[in-house]
């Protein structure tokens, strides 16, 4: 390849490369490859020379783990926790080390997302001979004098604030792999790591690696440049509370621009501090803005406009994405959002209680993990309870999070750990220097709530052949696990803090679900097919709530996540109606809950006394029914059971129809495997059938294609010019006497059951083909 064609390849994956970092990428290239030669040349020469006998070898070369002539392209190990001799006071330490599971799974897009910090500038304080300019204005003016130019640097300062509290015990493996990529990333021109926490209502502050005496809080202001500050936290320590972490981002905050790394995903943030605020976006078109120069969009939420505003506080999280809108943010690229929160300007101690003040039994708090938890936190619960029955150590958590659940995250780990199901062994204050010994054991009821699939025996066998394969020699983990002769063993009390804040950080969330304690994880088939034609099948498990009617008639509702979707069709896919477009994002922000089946015959009479269908059968879906009968069934089904029911928004039911997915049919885009999903025109032999029948979609929901319409609560408009992108039922406009009906019928061709596709009705109309489905927040 010739040099020419290198640059413009280069120039091609790489667009903002500079013609400095070629040349020095080049050269580093040459000097690898020069010593890598040299290594090999020596090796080479040293096979040629006889083996040394270890009499003669020194102390220096029987002790050193790795020798001087590794060759460089040796793989960098993981990092991993250190291991005690057995002479160490810990001598019942796991026998291997322990890595934790995927401190950074995305540490490659991690490091692409702040690509847009790598801006650089004219030096003010370190120059170079401009050679150029020299020479021409030597030709110019006959001055012989030096041009002098700032050498190019790194436009931005960062600062590291790491919150240094007990539940950030569990993300010091993340954060060290964080702060080792940042390092050496190139984004700053300097990167400083300082370490903050509440002590006695006040913030105490000192470097990274310090333990001596406290820092000035004023110290993380530099006026001299440019500096971001980013905080890292899970934002649940006691310092969110009573106003002392928000008081100095406040003040940090009119020097220099500032925004919280959360450790936690979005939605476990309405569990911390950031509850005391308004959730919001902020966006910038210039650079570098101050957090009071940031745009909101707190108008659109509130119905004044003069809010008092206080602290305007970017969030992101350890997302590729989310990172690199808030890195996008700071370099003034466009119209960037990123989530935020509008904190007020009083900082005082807040209202909202802390999570660690929650005055719950135990099976409230067991309820609310396993109604809020996400599935693989659930499982990876599960595991430990069932080979744990014995307290267990934060060290332990992660070995069978690594042989049992290899594919979940950090994050997991954290939903248990924070999640109100673990309570620390021991006293406070007794660990100090090794918090990863810390003993926690499950509260009551945990295990009897999980449904357990896997017993504790495979569990102890896939552990033990784990650290057996990786030790060396035979180890049963289970007779390791009880150690009852040996009380000074791994989970001896040796010494680390407590976990105060291990009740749920879910309480705003759980609120708006009323019930929730009946919810349960149920697990189902899913079939998919591709592009291809092939069908996929895989087990998926969601949360089901379920209200009893009486006479054994049950009503059951599946869990829909919030998130975004297109809504609509595009022009492309086959079938497509001009109402079902414009196709527009629509961003559903709290989770729902949405009917597994459509309400049933015996549901029906078992509220309305009545049944009005055509096709007769108990578990056959109601029909011949009015979208004004579906409004009086779900006011009385309401009144009856305590809990507000809707007809679901025509947004509501086309997102949780398509599940995630963004085919023609939730399985995909293949009409011809309908029946294996649908009753319709070719398989329905003109009739309803009962629900539940047919293959569900990802979210558990059944019979979304087919075999009844649904109601909608929206009125009909002929298309979605001006219609909601929140999620919510368009009651504004359109035809005050009609109603949109979803999903299609057992009369349709396959076209109508597409999860775009659309029909009405008037507000009156019954047919032998339109029933409901109801869902609730």
């Amino acid at each position: 390849m010739s040099f020419e064609k290198f640059i413009t390849a280069l120039h091609d994956c790489c667009p903002e490369v500079t013609v400095e970092e070629i040349k020095d990428a080049l050269w580093l290239a040459l000097q690898v490859s020069s010593l890598v030669s040299q290594k090999s040349s020596s090796q080479k020469s040293k096979s040629m020379q006889p083996e040394s006998s270890p009499l003669n070898s020194s102390s220096d070369s029987l002790t050193s783990p790795i020798s001087s002539t590794s060759p460089v392209s040796e793989k960098i190990p993981i990092r991993e926790y250190p291991v005690f001799s057995r002479s160490d006071r810990h001598k019942n330490r796991l026998p291997i080390r322990i890595s934790s599971a995927r401190l950074l799974p995305h540490a490659r897009q991690l490091a692409k997302s702040l690509r847009p910090l790598l801006k650089k500038i004219p030096s003010r304080t370190v120059w170079q001979l401009d050679e150029i300019a020299t020479v021409k204005q030597v030709a110019e003016t006959q001055v012989w004098l030096p041009v002098l130019r700032g050498v190019p640097e790194r436009l931005f300062d960062g600062l590291l604030l790491i919150e240094d509290s007990e539940s950030m015990r569990v993300w010091q493996p993340v954060l060290e792999e964080l702060r080792h990529l940042l390092e050496h990333h190139g984004a700053f021109r300097r990167l400083q790591v300082w370490k903050f926490q509440e002590v006695g209502g006040q913030l105490s502050m000192r470097t990274y690696a310090s333990v001596g005496n406290p820092q000035p809080l004023n110290a993380v202001i530099d006026l001299t440049r440019p500096r971001l500050i980013l905080v890292i936290s899970d934002a649940v320590s006691d310092g969110w509370y009573s106003g002392s972490v928000l008081k100095n981002l406040h003040h940090w905050s009119r020097y220099h621009p500032v925004a919280l790394l959360h450790l936690l995903p979005q939605t476990m943030w309405s569990g911390t501090g950031l509850r005391q605020g308004l959730r919001v976006n902020l966006r910038s078109k210039l650079p570098y803005q101050l957090n009071a120069q940031l745009e909101d969009d707190a108008a659109e939420f509130w119905l004044e406009e003069d809010i008092p505003k206080g602290l305007k506080l970017p969030v992101a999280t350890l997302e590729p994405r989310m990172l690199g809108y808030w890195a996008k943010l700071m370099a003034g690229q466009g119209q960037w959002w990123i989530p935020g929160v509008l904190f007020q300007p009083n900082f005082q101690k807040s209202t909202v209680a802390h999570p660690s003040e929650s005055t719950e039994v135990t099976g409230g708090r067991v309820a609310r993990f396993l109604s809020l938890a996400s599935p693989k936190a659930q499982q990876l619960a599960l595991y430990l309870v069932e080979v744990a029955p014995q307290p267990v150590t934060l060290e332990v958590m992660r070995l069978i999070q690594e042989v049992m659940a290899p594919e979940s995250e950090q994050v997991h780990l954290a939903e248990v750990f924070l999640g109100g199901v673990l309570q620390p062994v021991g006293k406070a204050g007794e660990y100090d220097f090794y918090p990863e010994f810390r003993e926690y054991e499950f509260k009551e009821k945990l295990a009897q709530r999980l449904d357990v699939k896997l017993g504790a025996e495979e569990v102890e066998k896939r552990v033990s052949d784990f650290v057996s394969q990786r030790f060396g020699q035979p180890w049963d983990f289970k007779a390791w696990l009880a150690a009852p002769d040996d009380k000074q063993g791994a989970f001896a009390k040796l010494a680390g803090e407590t976990l105060r804040y291990f009740g749920g950080i879910y309480p705003d969330w759980a609120k708006s679900i009323d019930c929730i304690a009946q919810a349960e994880i149920i697990e189902f088939e899913v079939v998919t097919v591709d592009q291809r034609g092939r069908t996929i099948s895989e087990r998926r498990t969601n949360r089901q709530l379920s209200f009893e009617l009486g006479k054994g008639v049950q009503l059951e509702l599946m869990y829909i996540p919030a998130g975004e979707f297109m809504m609509g069709s595009p022009e492309t896919e086959k079938g497509h109606y001009d109402d079902e477009g414009p196709q527009h994002k629509v961003k559903i922000a709290s989770p729902f809950w949405m009917g597994k089946y459509p309400i049933t015959q015996a549901q029906y009479e078992a509220i309305m006394g009545k049944n009005p269908s055509h096709f007769k059968g108990a578990q056959r879906p109601v029909e011949n029914v009015s979208w004004d009968d579906c409004n009086e069934f779900r006011k009385r089904l309401s009144k009856r059971l305590g809990v507000e029911f809707k007809l679901p928004s025509e947004a509501q039911w086309e997102y949780a129809c398509r599940a995630g997915t963004t085919t023609a049919y939730s399985f995909g885009d293949e009409a011809s495997q309908l029946g294996n999903y649908a009753w319709y025109t070719e398989n329905s032999g003109g009739e309803t059938h009962p629900v539940g029948e047919k293959k569900p979609n990802a979210w558990g929901l059944y019979d979304m294609h087919g075999n009844v319409w649904e109601w909608c609560e929206d009125l009909w408009h002929s298309n979605y010019q001006g219609a909601p992108t929140d999620g919510s039922a368009w009651m504004s406009g359109g035809t005050s006497d009609a109603h949109p009906l979803r999903g299609g019928s057992w009369s349709l061709y396959d076209n109508g059951l597409r999860c775009a596709y659309r029909n009405w009705s008037s507000t009156t109309f019954r047919d032998f083909d339109r029933g409901l489905r109801l869902s609730r927040m």
